[in-house]
């Protein structure tokens, strides 16, 4: 499968993931979170989804795994793909990297 093709693919899920996500957790229950990144499998086993969070909710990425049967079935409802992959989500570090980096550079 092409590379622009998974780039959409994996645009469409970040999308609809987003939207699925906070339909099922209010914002008490998530705080602010971002889907950051969805890498999806060239044979559409697995999408890794990556999340980042802002304040609130320390086991969120714990909780999402816990309820990632609810939001595949939810988002595969709304995009129609011949094959839906497994969402497994991580979380983003990529903040946190960066604050290091930059602490370090300053020293």
């Amino acid at each position: 499968m092409s590379s622009i093709r998974m780039q959409k693919v994996s645009h469409v899920l970040e999308r609809e993931l987003a939207m699925v996500i906070r339909q099922i957790f209010p914002l008490a229950e998530s705080g602010v979170f971002t889907i950051r990144a969805v890498r999806v499998l060239p044979d559409f086993s697995e999408a890794k989804v990556y999340v980042s969070t802002l304040g609130g909710v320390p086991d969120f990425i714990e909780r999402l795994n816990h309820a990632k049967n609810r939001i595949q079935r939810e988002v595969a409802h709304k995009v129609l793909f011949q094959r839906f992959p497994q969402l497994v989500f991580y979380k983003d570090n990529t903040g946190e990297e960066a604050e290091h980096l930059e602490m370090l550079l300053q020293e």
